[in-house]
């Protein structure tokens, strides 16, 4: 076997208690007291179950991202981790596609476009990782076109452990054990098991072209009837014309960021498949999305598009420098508009 406990005596054991947020855990009482670097699943199957005869908690950890402290936060415990298991090549003589629980979405990403031009709706952070990220949803930005990440997965290898403290491994799918297979497709956050492999029939192909830009608007001058204003646009814009198919292609976040960092900024993405800039063009015409009052929105790879009206029109401030998907030097500004808030 090639599992390997790391412990409090090992070198590594500093930089491996904590994932990506380094907040957690908050002190060394709250530390897990050994992780398993496991290379397949039955590294993972003889790791859960010495965990688990020795009265150690287990807690399970892909990519490193989780934000909530779910994983790290581990007093005494175990934390296997699978950060190790990356594959994406697809097995012989099964699924067309296959995603490590360990593979960010980062190389999930370029594997895919590289093997079929495909890709998944997942997530923007790169160091993500696909484990942690599908059985907690697999949300995106290509979610408002091809739903969720699980929505795809068709089979799936997974680590369970009885009453008795025996781990178990199972290949799912639709005629093997498939409600534990539908547990798994955004069911229960993970805790049915650990997912090893995801395995996919088909996947939705990668856009050729994304646009990407930001609007943002100074904490310093900001009201509450301002900051009002500008929520119900944006959440009114999705309510009614977000819902129609032109749009589906348009994602967008809202940071609602503390005053302390001086501005409260949304981005907003839009893909397509054609390459005829004109149709590109076009289509965001008709989503009449403009970036900010001043009417300015993005550039496609250096290529300056159309202004477009946009949901927060009629709000003073709003700031939105043009950029592109290759980090293209921001356009200069155009003077800014004269509307009133």
């Amino acid at each position: 076997m090639s599992i390997e406990i790391v412990t409090s005596g090992d070198v590594r054991f500093d930089r491996l208690y904590h994932g990506q947020n380094a907040r957690f855990p908050a002190t060394a009482a709250d530390r897990a007291s050994r992780i398993a670097l496991c290379d397949n699943a039955n590294d993972i199957a003889e790791a859960l179950e010495r965990f688990i005869h020795q009265g150690l908690r287990p807690t399970v950890r892909s990519g490193g991202h989780c934000y909530e402290d779910f994983v790290d936060n581990n007093p005494g415990g175990a934390i296997i981790d699978v950060s190790m298991m990356t594959s994406t090549e697809p097995p012989a003589n099964g699924p067309k596609y296959r995603l490590g629980a360990g593979s960010t979405l980062g190389r999930a990403y370029t594997d895919l476009y590289k093997r079929d031009l495909v890709t998944i709706p997942g997530g923007t952070c790169a160091p993500v990782g696909a484990g942690g990220h599908i059985t907690g949803g697999g949300y995106g930005l290509l979610s408002r076109l091809h739903g969720v990440t699980p929505d795809w997965v068709t089979a799936a290898e997974v680590v369970t452990i009885d009453a008795a403290g025996k781990a178990h491994i199972h290949h799912v799918d639709k005629t093997h054990e498939p409600d534990l297979l539908r547990s798994l497709r955004g069911a229960g956050g993970g805790n049915f098991g650990i997912v090893t492999n995801f395995y996919f029939d088909e996947l939705p192909k990668a856009p050729v072209e994304q646009l990407r830009g930001s609007v943002s608007f100074d904490w310093e001058n900001m009201t509450e009837e301002r900051f009002a204003r500008i929520l119900y646009l944006f959440g009114n814009y999705w309510e009614t014309r977000g819902q129609d198919p032109d749009t589906w292609g348009l994602f967008s976040i809202f940071g609602l960021n503390h005053r302390s960092s001086g501005r409260l900024s949304f981005s907003v993405s839009f893909v397509f498949w054609g390459r005829d800039h004109d149709q590109g063009r076009d289509r965001l015409y008709r989503l009449h999305l403009r970036i900010g009052p001043q009417g300015r929105f993005l550039r496609r790879s250096g290529h300056a598009l159309a202004r477009h009206q946009h949901p927060l029109e009629g709000v003073q401030g709003g700031h939105a420098p043009r950029a592109c998907r290759r980090g293209c030097r921001p356009a200069p500004r155009r003077p800014p508009s004269s509307r009133a808030g």
